[in-house]
């Protein structure tokens, strides 16, 4: 079973490869940062600054947005490297966001089935996960 931390390690390990060095905390202290897609939940986590070997590589492009030209744009050389995201962490991030998104959707819905559905969906989800995490504990 893939987790979340899977995904973010495959997208971060190329990310984190471009370190030169990490800058002393005593002279850029460590950052707090709130992250998140929109919507009320949020994750909080702690960032140091770093040196990068290739500059270009902190450029982005905000392709998901029809709005917004193609231009890339810059983004500091900011990342985790002190601060832990553990699966918990990010799972209670992912479920609070999960939760926010299907409130919105059946608050859009009027056919009373779906709303329903998702929401035992959802419940169903949760008892699901719980049962992964003891059984992985009691391995």
């Amino acid at each position: 079973m893939s987790s979340y931390l899977d995904v973010f390690a495959h997208r971060l390990k190329p990310q984190l490869q471009n370190v030169r060095y990490w800058c002393e905390t005593s002279k850029v202290p460590t950052l707090q940062i709130r992250v998140g897609t929109g919507y009320k939940p949020q994750l909080t986590l702690m960032v140091n600054k770093f040196v990068p070997l290739d500059q270009e590589l902190l450029f982005h492009t905000p392709w998901r947005v029809k709005e917004q030209s193609m231009t890339r744009i810059p983004s500091e050389p900011w990342a985790l490297w002190s601060d832990i995201l553990t699966e918990t962490r990010l799972n209670e991030f992912m479920d609070d966001m999960i939760l926010e998104l299907l409130r919105e959707e059946s608050f859009q819905r009027k056919d009373k089935l779906w709303v329903t559905t998702f929401e035992a969906a959802y419940a169903r989800s949760k008892i699901t996960m719980e049962t992964h995490r003891q059984d992985v504990r009691h391995a």
